[in-house]
């Protein structure tokens, strides 16, 4: 197993000339290499000759490797000279609302608490001076915000203010009553009078004996009454998963070879391969079985005598050859048993009668 390359930055990647030296920083020490030879060369008076020569060794060395600010010195320069005739000024300025007006940095209502003994005085909390000289300061900001935001944070400064004033309660419908004492003391005789009145109107107590009569009769009656038919219920039958198909449909045309496969115990066999040989040894025919077990040839065949084959391939059933002749006939369906292990062992102890189920 081959080990993994080590990550690098591709970003970054700078194309390394000789050691350290990149392509860029060998240009400019050759660039002013050849201005410094140039100036060297030139019939000057060496007081001109000697700081021309200097400057351009310098610039070049300071461009190939002095940074500024982690940068290269070009790419400041560049930015330099861009910036120098630029006509935008960029300027600090706080723009916003005045956050001394919320009622966050207002002042906290102070609790109330009993008075000390004795009259000693709270000592302030530094962190309570160091809050009130910031909102003090802030309220003595000359900075004012503008009148559109102004009325903004007052809209949203009502909503908590209001909110938390407002109570919901539900509204008074209509004017409350007043109960008399006297008006209740009347609807309670009314009461009285009403339910003494229902226990009069109440049919007296049936004796213990007509009870039994009458609970006999409402029994007979219930049983007088005819039960509701109820018609039985399908009960689902299930399907066999042995398939146990008829024989295929006779056809119209003659010489159609067509019949049906089954193994010894009567259920279908289907994808069994069946293969018709004329008497030249010859295949004319070859198809499979369907789910049903049923094979049928498509077209009709010559007279004559044929032999036809039957072949499992999972080789689970044996058959034997069945010899047909056709004669310009419809052919009746053929019925084809296989041989299984089971009735070759049959066949063995009862010797080949057929087994009656």
């Amino acid at each position: 197993m081959e080990n993994h390359p080590i990550p690098q930055d591709v970003t970054g990647f700078k194309f390394k000339l000789i050691g350290s030296i990149t392509v860029k920083q060998f240009l400019y020490l050759l660039g002013f290499g050849i201005l410094t030879t140039v100036a060297f060369v030139l019939p000057i008076n060496i007081l001109i000759k000697a700081p021309t020569m200097a400057a351009f060794a310098l610039v070049g060395v300071a461009l190939a490797f002095v940074p500024i600010e982690g940068r290269p010195m070009d790419v400041m320069l560049v930015n330099f000279a861009k910036a120098i005739p630029s006509e935008n000024r960029y300027l600090y300025r706080k723009r916003g609302a005045n956050l001394a007006t919320f009622q966050v940095f207002g002042e906290l209502p102070k609790k109330q608490g009993a008075p000390r003994q004795g009259g000693i005085a709270k000592v302030a909390n530094p962190q309570d001076e160091k809050r009130a000289v910031l909102l003090s300061r802030l309220r003595n900001s000359p900075f004012r915000p503008d009148q559109s935001e102004t009325r903004i944070l007052d809209t949203i400064n009502s909503y908590f203010t209001n909110g938390s004033s407002a109570v919901s309660t539900p509204p008074v419908l209509g004017s409350p009553m007043v109960v008399n004492q006297e008006n209740t003391a009347s609807e309670l005789n009314k009461k009285r009078l009403d339910e003494i009145a229902k226990e009069a109107q109440r049919p007296p107590p049936v004796p213990k004996k007509e009870a039994g009569d009458a609970e006999f009769s409402m029994k007979e009656t219930r049983h007088e009454i005819p039960k509701e038919t109820t018609l039985p219920q399908p009960t689902p039958v299930r399907a066999n998963p042995s398939l146990t198909g008829g024989f295929p449909t006779l056809p119209d045309v003659p010489n159609v070879v067509l019949g049906i496969i089954r193994d010894a115990r009567g259920k279908t066999l289907p994808n069994i391969l069946v293969e018709v040989i004329d008497s030249n040894g010859i295949p004319v025919r070859a198809f499979k079985t369907n789910a049903l077990g049923q094979f049928a040839s498509a077209t009709q065949l010559q007279n004559g005598t044929y032999k036809i084959y039957f072949e499992d391939p999972q080789k689970n059933h044996e058959f034997e050859a069945t010899e047909i002749t056709l004669n310009g006939e419809i052919f009746n369906p053929l019925e084809t048993t296989s041989i299984d292990a089971r009735e070759k062992l049959r066949r063995e102890l009862f010797g080949g009668v057929q087994a009656t189920a």
